[in-house]
């Protein structure tokens, strides 16, 4: 059984998620998650097909 509660941000819009929650997040947005209580999160991406195709891209922020 999956368990927790926490925020999910995405690009600027703040998400409040718990247990059963299910959300998709374009390729294109930046995603951070902040759990409230211990929270069971999974993530799921096309990421290893774009890197065997020589097509993944990262960005990487620096600073605080």
């Amino acid at each position: 059984m999956f368990e927790g509660s926490g925020q999910v941000r995405i690009g600027e819009s703040t998400h409040l998620v718990c247990a059963g929650d299910l959300f998709a997040v374009p390729s294109w947005c930046p995603v951070s998650v902040a759990a409230d209580t211990s929270l069971d999160a999974f993530r799921f991406s096309d990421e290893p097909v774009y890197e065997a195709l020589g097509l993944s891209r990262t960005e990487v922020q620096c600073g605080p």
